[in-house]
């Protein structure tokens, strides 16, 4: 191996073990979420405990303040469809949840879903309109699909069961866990990396009980401003029957 071989070399090498401490450690330092930090965007988001959430609303948005936009984590149990549904713009029904991530607005954001039914499996997209920041200014312009797992590659999710989707963004590289176990990690594209915003989380149809993770903000990229839409907080709620 020749000076610029072995240049080359250690400097990927670095590069790889960067990212993995990266990560590594965003998973060591993300804490429940409390109530009080949650921001709801859209439907409805109730407390449980102090660190436990339910959802029974057909479509619910919200972000954490302060939060690390480069990571979320949701450990859930699944009880059910929704009593009502809310379809989605296209018309169609889907029972999915996910967490998203850079979530600046309802415009810019890229979506981690586990889908539940009609189709079982993981749904990697972004959502980038730089100019737009309201759902009534883009609509559904804007979406890129990244990554969708194969039929049958991914099991069911049955009512009663518990489970924890993950996802950590590197740069533009995106790892997704799911029940610790790594299903995918690829490049997500510049236009997705170029906005800022938070962790969040995206339910459609579905009923859940779960624990939200985070990592805290760094000081020097706090966001003095805060979530760029209109917040509701977290509701009391008796605990939801499965």
């Amino acid at each position: 191996m020749n000076s610029v071989d072995f240049m080359s070399y250690r400097s990927v090498s670095a590069a790889l073990i960067v990212a993995m401490i990266h990560v590594m450690a965003s998973a060591q330092a993300a804490n429940p979420v409390a109530p009080s930090q949650v921001c709801v965007t859209n439907g409805e988001v109730s407390r449980q405990s102090e660190k436990t959430f339910t959802i029974e609303s057909p479509s619910s948005r919200a972000v954490v303040k302060s939060s690390d936009d480069n990571f979320g984590a949701i450990e859930f149990e699944y009880l059910g469809p929704t009593s009502k549904d809310a379809p989605l713009a296209s018309g169609r029904i889907v029972r999915q949840l996910g967490v998203k991530l850079n979530a600046r607005d309802s415009c810019n954001v890229i979506y981690i879903m586990w889908n539940i039914d009609p189709e079982v499996g993981v749904q990697i997209s972004t959502k980038i309109n730089p100019r737009k920041s309201t759902h009534a200014e883009c609509g559904v312009k804007g979406y890129k699909l990244v990554y969708e797992s194969k039929p049958g590659e991914l099991p069911a999710i049955r009512i009663g069961e518990s489970h924890r989707l993950e996802a950590t963004l590197q740069e533009r590289d995106l790892t997704v866990k799911i029940d610790g176990k790594n299903i995918w990690h690829g490049d997500v594209g510049a236009d997705a990396v170029n906005m800022s915003g938070y962790s969040g989380i995206r339910t459609d149809n579905v009923r859940v009980r779960f624990k939200w993770l985070t990592v805290p903000m760094a000081t020097s990229s706090a966001k003095a401003d805060g979530p760029k839409v209109s917040c509701k907080p977290v509701v009391a709620r008796s605990a939801p029957g499965t």
